[in-house]
């Protein structure tokens, strides 16, 4: 098949097939490119990237609950990611990862939303950040409690 399709490049466009470099499978396979695995339908991360994020994720919440990172680095590391994952069909993964994680500071500290998060048609929610200050947290959930 990949002699066929060689010879076909070939005559009607002039191109030659790297022996080295070329390699013919089916579709369903999926191809790396540029940091996704492309299909013929849609596109995904690679799993490793996948497994990569969630376990950076899992110690990055380890370590903003010992107090290691504040929540602008936390916020900064996820944006990037997020940014780069949402070109690919992950909302699902997405939803899933976000949502198994409670970033929390402090003993029983209600959870803040960070600022600026946002879902809907960007994709799921950014997961909600404590400061270990119950009343502070309150303050910026209810701006009646600010008083």
């Amino acid at each position: 098949m990949q002699a066929r399709l060689a010879a076909r490049l070939e005559e009607a466009f002039g191109l030659t097939l790297s022996a080295r470099k070329t390699e013919v499978r089916r579709t369903g396979s999926g191809v790396d490119f540029l940091g996704y695995r492309l299909f013929s339908h849609h596109r995904l991360p690679p799993r490793r990237n996948m497994a990569k994020a969630r376990g950076r994720l899992q110690r990055q919440a380890r370590a903003y609950a010992a107090g290691e990172i504040d929540a602008a680095d936390l916020r900064r590391s996820l944006t990037g990611w997020l940014g780069h994952a949402r070109f690919a069909d992950t909302y699902n993964f997405r939803r899933r990862l976000l949502g198994a994680v409670r970033l929390r500071r402090g003993a029983g500290a209600p959870a803040a939303p960070v600022p600026g998060a946002r879902g809907g048609m960007n994709g799921p929610p950014m997961p909600t950040i404590t400061t270990g200050d119950p009343a502070a947290s309150r303050a910026r959930r209810n701006p009646a409690d600010r008083g």
